[in-house]
């Protein structure tokens, strides 16, 4: 049996704990914001992270110019540059503070994992240096997107010809518009989301988990990933656990299985925050729901050892089993996270009981999984 798996009582089960570790073996991905003086990347990277992550003065200094932002509760490591200002020497500084951070030499722990390349629009045009270290980031291998910040600076044709520009410095050149203001006129123009898509496709599977749990909003992109990513590897996980030749030991292996996958999901949507609500009702109905439905497991199980029978037709059984319960499980707590965290964005005042209780898990398992069972 799976070290780890074997002594596991779902009765003790702690989510604090559980979540405390996942934040400690995260891999954070590194990403690197540079442009000119003004230019917004401290507005753009709070925009995105949903807090001051680069307020002045509270990053770590690394070498010249460079700033490293990280904390214990944000899985990403942000590098902000000091922009550039006119004047050859001051493009010189700037242009070796980024090739010194993108050093191929660096600590793997330190190697850059993408590029974020900020353009003030309200400059009305796309300066050398700025095509130069475009282009010498992507020569690197680094993936690298431009990013047009403050657009409500210029006007839509005055856009489109930047756009035209960075087109004429690499037609495959990712690129994103993006604005601060809320104004209902400049809405189709910030694809906020876009870039948040766009670096999570970029990075390791291993770093995505720490990108998309630190970004403010997303639920689209973090309902996708928990879909693809969490529920898909605990059910396939849970497949292996009913191959196990031992009786009763499929059951063992799934509790933690579907119980570290609720862990998971709650910390993608970074609906931790409210742990101790989701401990009573990890308690009160999750726990409940995995230890009466394991009672399946067990029975198909069982069938391994009955003449006639065979592994083959327990297999059969015991995976349709596994791969209901996890699924449904999951999707049931990914619908809840995703509903609780919408109504935060939206600033309603929120009562986590209306999202988190035991008749709204109860209905939405058993919705999906006779759905499920329908198809």
């Amino acid at each position: 049996m799976k070290e780890g798996y074997c002594d596991f009582d779902i009765n003790d089960f702690d989510l604090n704990s559980e979540l405390e570790k996942l934040q400690m073996d995260i891999q954070k991905p590194n990403i690197l914001v540079c442009g000119g003086t003004g230019v917004g990347k401290s507005s753009l990277i709070n925009n995105i992270f949903g807090k001051e992550v680069a307020e002045i003065g509270h990053g770590v200094p690394l070498t010249r110019g460079i700033k490293k932002y990280s904390s214990t509760d944000t899985s990403v490591n942000l590098y902000d540059s000091e922009g550039y200002e006119t004047g050859s020497e001051r493009q010189s500084y700037y242009e070796n503070n980024i090739l010194s951070i993108l050093n191929e030499n660096a600590a793997v722990e330190e190697k850059i994992h993408e590029v974020w390349y900020c353009i003030s629009a309200a400059n009305k045009r796309i300066f050398d240096i700025d095509q130069k270290m475009i282009c010498t980031i992507k020569d690197k291998g680094i993936p690298v997107t431009a990013v047009l910040t403050q657009i409500d600076g210029v006007d839509e044709i005055e856009l489109t010809s930047l756009i035209l520009s960075l087109r004429q410095i690499d037609s495959n050149l990712k690129y994103f518009t993006y604005c601060t203001l809320e104004d209902s006129n400049l809405e189709e123009y910030i694809q906020r989301d876009e870039l948040i898509r766009w670096s999570l496709d970029q990075l390791p599977e291993a770093l995505k988990a720490g990108f998309i749990s630190s970004v403010y909003g997303a639920l689209e992109e973090k309902k996708e990933y928990v879909k693809n990513v969490v529920i898909r590897d605990a059910v396939a996980q849970a497949l292996a656990a009913v191959y196990v030749p031992i009786p009763g030991s499929d059951a063992l292996l799934l509790a933690p299985i579907q119980m570290r996958m609720v862990s998971k999901i709650i910390k993608t949507y970074g609906t931790d925050k409210v742990a101790s609500l989701t401990t009573s009702l990890l308690e009160s109905q999750v726990m409940s729901y995995v230890g009466k439905n394991l009672s399946k497991a067990v029975l198909g199980s069982m069938f391994k050892f009955i003449p006639g029978i065979g592994t083959g037709v327990s297999n059969v059984i015991n995976s349709g089993i596994a791969t209901i319960m996890t699924k449904s499980l999951g999707e049931a707590m990914s619908q809840m996270c995703y509903k609780y965290s919408n109504a935060r964005l939206r600033g309603e005042d929120v009562e986590l009981v209306k999202y988190f209780n035991p008749e709204t898990i109860s209905d939405l398992i058993e919705t999906i999984r006779l759905a499920m069972q329908n198809q």
